[in-house]
């Protein structure tokens, strides 16, 4: 009965785990996710390759599309009014605060509620400029409305039950 239950844990933990891989976007933005905070700024969190030096983002509200063949697009996107003027030249390289003139951030953006925003963020590591392949997609939802961001998805959801149910089945495991 307990290899019966050590496999069944086993099998379950396996099968939540490879939920949890596939449901989990591949994020090649540079930005590994937002908050939107009460007083109506956006936090924007990166996850840059090491040696950066600072960064750059540009917020558009149509999707733009990005060529697939690895076409170097870099001037397509870095030139223009969308680029966000960094204040005080703040390097921004773990996280960037935008939003209204007036609140205490790193870029002037007025965002509107329920409208869905696409992100492009470049880094440059003093010499050589990245930029992100896929753009950064989220809905700006006003503070005190319903903010969807603040849930955990299903990879996170699974990723958990997956770790509980691995631990379970050691446990049984150590008993035998």
């Amino acid at each position: 009965m307990k290899k019966l239950l050590v496999s069944l844990a086993v099998v379950c933990m396996v099968s939540l785990l490879a939920v949890c891989a596939f449901a989990a976007p591949v994020n090649d933005s540079f930005i590994s996710g937002h908050v939107i905070n009460e007083d109506g700024t956006v936090t924007f969190t990166y996850s840059l390759p090491a040696g950066q030096a600072w960064t750059e983002m540009r917020i558009v509200t149509d999707a733009p599309t990005m060529a697939t063949d690895g076409t170097d697009q870099f001037w397509d996107f870095y030139v223009g009014d969308e680029i966000l003027a960094r204040i005080d030249n703040a390097q921004c390289l773990q996280m960037r605060v935008v939003g209204a003139e007036g609140n205490d951030v790193n870029s002037v953006f007025n965002f509107v509620d329920g409208q869905t925003y696409y992100v492009i963020s470049f880094c440059c590591d003093g010499g050589a400029w990245s930029y992100s392949t896929t753009p950064y997609e989220f809905t700006y939802t006003a503070p005190g409305q319903d903010n969807p961001q603040d849930s955990a998805d299903l990879s996170v959801i699974a990723y958990a039950v997956a770790a509980i149910t691995g631990c379970g089945a050691l446990v049984i495991a150590k008993k035998k």
